[in-house]
């Protein structure tokens, strides 16, 4: 029996069918638009190399959707090493596809590595929260020798200046650079010789302190050869030469001791004689080394003594 009820009934239910399936196929279709929705961010650097604290161009170019805020870097930004001078943006370039927002940076550096890399964020407003997306790193190459100085300084001006009345302005200058010379010259005449001889007395200690270091590297060296001790004695001359009046390095053992009625160092200087020149094994080498060291510390206190009087004499 043909009951038409039933047919209605089973075309209501296939007309149900193709709605559902072209919906879901119209939010597939929306489902990939979002998928093709990403933001994309890129930075070149317009010169392969630069000079060190000489501005470049880096341009920034952002692809995002209509609807979509994306917030740049500005002067407060942190560049990483590079310095921010200014920022210029281009025309926005609409697309098919979605918006191309584009942004030039000059920015300098004065960092000493000799490739400088840089990749800039831009910040993008999603319903109440944002994310950061940072670009590709682009490098450039610093020369670190200027071939030319500028001939202009760029001045910022971030403050205001009144100038005070010119007749008082110059007599405030003149009195105080006289005052200024007066205090130097009279600083100079009463502390000066003062304070040459602590610079020098601070210099000889220095350089007593470097002798000790070395004396002792230098004996441990020689302590196994007989023909090398010699060394010793050379080096402890060239050091008693710069903290004396006489020319240590020309004096023999002999002019040495006519010069310096020293018992201890006449015992010192014949033991290596007799070890360097008569092939004769030392005894007590540890004992004879620091005798000419102890004679060294002796110059060196009768220079610092001497500059000293010399200041209070003066």
């Amino acid at each position: 029996m043909y009951n038409p009820w039933c047919n209605c009934l089973k075309n209501e239910i296939l007309l149900g069918n193709v709605r559902v399936k072209f919906l879901l196929f119209l939010i597939s279709l929306v489902g990939l638009g979002f998928g093709k929705s990403a933001t994309s961010v890129s930075l070149s650097i317009a010169q392969d190399s630069i000079q060190v604290g000489e501005p470049f161009e880096a341009t920034l170019e952002v692809y995002h959707q209509l609807g979509e805020v994306v917030v740049f870097p500005d002067s407060l930004s942190d560049f990483k090493g590079f310095e921010f001078v200014s920022k210029k943006w281009e025309p926005t370039l609409l697309t098919d596809s979605g918006i191309v927002d584009k942004a030039i940076y000059q920015l300098s550096t004065y960092e000493l590595d000799t490739i400088q890399y840089l990749s800039l964020p831009v910040v993008e407003l999603v319903r109440k929260d944002s994310m950061k997306r940072y670009s590709n790193f682009d490098s450039v190459r610093i020369h670190f020798e200027l071939d030319s100085l500028p001939m202009t300084i760029i001045m910022k001006e971030d403050t205001s200046f009144v100038r005070p009345e010119l007749p008082v302005f110059k007599i405030t200058v003149i009195f105080g650079v006289i005052v200024g010379f007066i205090y130097i010259l009279g600083s100079w005449l009463w502390f000066g010789k003062v304070w040459v001889a602590r610079v020098k007395t601070l210099l000889i200690k220095r350089k007593l302190k470097r002798f000790d270091k070395s004396f002792v590297d230098l004996k441990h060296k020689v302590e196994q050869d007989l023909k090398s001790k010699n060394e010793l004695v050379v080096f402890w001359k060239k050091y008693c030469n710069t903290v004396s009046d006489f020319a240590f390095r020309s004096l023999t053992t002999q002019d040495i001791l006519k010069l310096y009625d020293d018992e201890e160092l006449s015992i010192a200087l014949h033991h290596f004689d007799s070890t360097v020149y008569g092939n004769k094994p030392m005894m007590n080498f540890e004992v004879q080394s620091e005798k000419l060291k102890e004679f060294a510390h002796k110059l060196t206190l009768e220079r610092i003594k001497k500059i000293k009087e010399d200041a209070k004499r003066s």
